[in-house]
């Protein structure tokens, strides 16, 4: 208050400036720009996604630490960003493109379950040909590589999401006809 008080009695420009200036820095002395907060979500996605990764009975052991080994590398990207960050703009900045690289992450290792799930459906088909197999694998394989791209393209969570349900639906209609 005293300092909304200072920048109402200033009489010009500078007086304005500086008051502010002084203001802001004691507003910040208090709270540094909300990066605490800011991290604490980049946390929580983490674990979130982590544990959605760790649950995903379609991912190999190998996929489930490379999916989350991606999302803990954009963690520590967005922690890193918001502990750089000088203003709350800068702060808010760095979590929202933290979590939706999380996001990203996230939903390309759903992607992965989705095709491996697609490819032991496919072998264990006894209908098919191994050629027929290799057709519909293959189909599966260049689905998700599509999926990947779409998902690296969004720019907001909406989009990933949008395009992760496309997706694995478009994953699980293929569905080869056999002999």
């Amino acid at each position: 208050m005293k300092f909304k008080k200072a920048i109402d009695a200033a009489t010009d420009n500078a007086g304005v400036a500086g008051a502010k200036t002084t203001g802001t820095a004691a507003v910040e002395a208090v709270n540094p720009v909300g990066k605490d907060k800011a991290k604490a979500e980049i946390e929580k996605e983490l674990a979130e996604k982590t544990k959605a990764i760790d649950t995903n009975a379609d991912l190999t052991p190998d996929q489930k630490a490379e999916a989350k080994a991606k999302i803990a590398e954009e963690a520590k990207k967005a922690i890193d960003a918001i502990d750089k960050a000088t203003t709350t703009e800068e702060v808010a900045s760095a979590k929202e493109s933290g979590k939706l690289a999380i996001e990203k992450e996230a939903a390309k290792a759903e992607i992965e379950a989705a095709k491996a799930a697609k490819e032991k459906a496919i072998d264990a088909r006894t209908d098919l040909t191994d050629e027929e197999k290799a057709a519909a694998k293959k189909a599966a394989r260049e689905e998700a590589e599509a999926a990947k791209k779409a998902i690296d393209k969004a720019t907001t969570l909406e989009d990933i999401n949008k395009v992760l349900e496309d997706e694995k639906a478009n994953i699980a209609k293929i569905n080869p006809v056999g002999c």
